[in-house]
């Protein structure tokens, strides 16, 4: 018989990033970004819980620690329903008086590899609502794994790129723990944005990657109402 602890899957990365952008607003310059999950087959789907952070250079932003849960479930050989929770720490409160935030999300994962000839460019649709800064969030994205060993002689090397669309609006940015400013405040708008990565796997267990990135966000309430970032990022991923 399989030990139960066998069927537990532990994933994580750690690498640099030049800038922290979230959902097309920078929140740090550069920064250690890490994280760590665990997996575990459940009622013919999966859970899983993680831990997610951003740790910037420069002590003036807020140190981010993201704790998050989920299950996954396959609808079909090609559709998945994905469904969880995340809290946001903001460890310091250096930048902001949001100092925590609550998340819920619900969304689809499909597989496209049986409709479009065995290419899978993975279309996703999530919801996300966040009651303590009163966001509802919309987003959208495709991505894809091109491989590359055969066109450069190089086994374990791919071409990650990922393109993602979105629609927010926020009532208060700085959360219930701040006076709400019904003027400064509330904002909504389109963000948006695309990364490309150079992946190499060394083996089963860990690959190493880095790349270009690209985002930006257009607000109802901001004077320069098309901000754009352009950064960088490396690390290294490990699976168990």
């Amino acid at each position: 018989q399989d030990c139960a602890l066998s069927k537990l899957s532990v994933v994580g990365t750690i690498g640099y990033e030049s800038a922290h952008v979230f959902r097309g607003d920078k929140k740090t310059n550069s920064a250690i970004q890490a994280s760590v999950e665990m997996g575990y087959p459940l009622g013919g789907g999966n859970v899983y819980v993680g831990a997610w952070t951003n740790q910037p250079f420069d002590a003036d932003y807020n140190n981010e620690i993201d704790i998050y849960v989920g299950y996954i479930y396959p609808v079909t050989d090609s559709l998945k329903i994905d469904g969880g929770y995340m809290y946001y720490w903001y460890a310091n409160g250096n930048a902001s008086p949001l100092l925590r935030s609550n998340e819920l999300r619900l969304g689809a994962v499909y597989d496209t590899s049986d409709v479009l000839n065995g290419v899978n460019i993975n279309p996703a649709l999530y919801y996300y609502y966040d009651w303590n800064n009163e966001s509802h969030t919309v987003e959208a994205s495709l991505a894809y794994s091109w491989d590359l060993s055969d066109l450069v002689g190089c086994a374990g090397l791919s071409l990650d790129p990922k393109v993602y669309v979105g629609w927010l609006t926020c009532g208060n940015p700085m959360g219930d723990l701040a006076p709400i400013d019904p003027v400064g405040n509330w904002y909504s708008g389109f963000y948006y944005g695309a990364k490309v990565n150079l992946t190499y796997k060394l083996n089963d267990y860990v690959s190493f990657w880095g790349g270009v990135r690209w985002a930006g966000h257009t607000w109802t309430n901001e004077d320069s109402s098309n901000r754009q970032y352009i950064w960088a990022g490396m690390g290294v991923n490990f699976g168990l």
